[in-house]
């Protein structure tokens, strides 16, 4: 793998502005400490080289890499729908719109009737009780 300063790559600087603390990290000692299933996610044409996402891909012990078409880096900028579809099914085994649980939205008015119910039935009983308290 390239230098991390070659690894940035002129476009990478040049578009994202030429920052020591982008240009001088180096995290590849750190890459096979991470435990935890990661998602590499890559555009073919982006600024960042290839090479980093593969390389991180291959020391990442549980790293899924997917290579999607275009040029842009940044998720929030193009084929955002793609980008979050990928991250719901590496997330839940699942991609695409579910349908919501909707038991509770339906319980919980009833749930709020019964104990609405059950307080007016034993209001007289609860204000005997708390005079009853306050004379004490």
């Amino acid at each position: 793998m390239p230098s991390p300063r070659a690894a940035s790559g002129h476009a990478a600087e040049s578009r994202f502005g030429n920052s020591d603390a982008t240009v001088q990290s180096d995290i590849r000692v750190v890459l096979p400490s991470i435990r935890v299933p990661t998602l590499i996610l890559h555009h073919t044409d982006s600024a960042i080289p290839v090479a980093n996402a593969h390389y991180a891909a291959e020391h990442i012990p549980i790293a899924r890499y997917l290579e999607l078409e275009g040029e842009d880096h940044l998720p929030l900028t193009h084929d955002s729908d793609r980008i979050a579809g990928e991250i719901e099914e590496f997330l839940t085994g699942a991609r695409g719109a579910r349908r919501p649980n909707r038991m509770l939205a339906t319980i919980r008015p009833n749930l709020n009737e019964r104990i609405a119910r059950t307080m007016a039935r034993r209001a007289p009983a609860i204000a005997r009780l708390s005079a009853r308290a306050l004379r004490r």
